[in-house]
């Protein structure tokens, strides 16, 4: 029932993705400016699809095999994110993963509703909807005027007052005299 041709690509995708966005996000490697983390996210988000396209290939698939590799794909993941989630100094980690969360949660909901109960996937699917921009817009919100303000930095802007110090001389003085008719040019040369 399960399409192996789309489920071994995706769990390599996935492998990789997973790796690529935990070693970006822990700060082993300067991967996070670099932009190697959106790169392997992609990687993960299209591993994820594959691997969820073999997986539901005809169906939900109740073979051994189909479950004995989600289980081993969702293993890794759940490895990998507690590891970068241990690790990493980077603040918007919990933000990436909600919204892996909002992505995956309602995903596997409305696909196994449209599986066992059709004719209530589009309620499903619209309530999901409603609650994941519900749950952004508060998010944003909140982050930009609730009390404490995560989205914004309000860090006061100090000005640079520049003090002009007079510096004193620490080598020796030498006191220099022009003498007088210096700067008179002598004309009556004689060539």
């Amino acid at each position: 029932m399960s399409n192996w041709d789309l489920m071994m690509p995706g769990m390599g995708l996935i492998a990789i993705g997973t790796t690529g966005v935990t070693i970006a996000y822990s700060g082993v490697a300067h991967t996070f400016v670099d932009g190697m983390h959106a790169l392997t996210g992609l990687t993960l988000i299209l591993g994820l699809i594959f691997f969820s396209a073999g997986v539901l290939e005809g169906g939900v698939s109740t073979s051994n095999r189909a479950k004995a590799t989600t289980l081993v794909v969702l293993s890794i993941a759940l490895a990998f994110g507690t590891f970068a989630f241990t690790l990493s100094s980077v603040s918007s980690i919990p933000v990436f993963a909600g919204l892996l969360l909002i992505i995956v949660i309602p995903a596997v909901v409305i696909a196994y509703v449209a599986m066992k109960i059709p004719e209530y996937a589009k309620p499903v699917a619209g309530i999901f909807i409603l609650a994941a921009g519900a749950g952004i817009a508060a998010y944003v919100g909140f982050g930009l005027s609730g009390p404490d303000t995560y989205l914004i930095s309000e860090q006061p802007v100090e000005e640079i007052e520049e003090e002009v110090k007079e510096a004193a001389p620490s080598a020796p003085v030498f006191k220099i005299s022009i003498l007088e008719g210096s700067s008179l040019v002598n004309t009556n040369t004689c060539v």
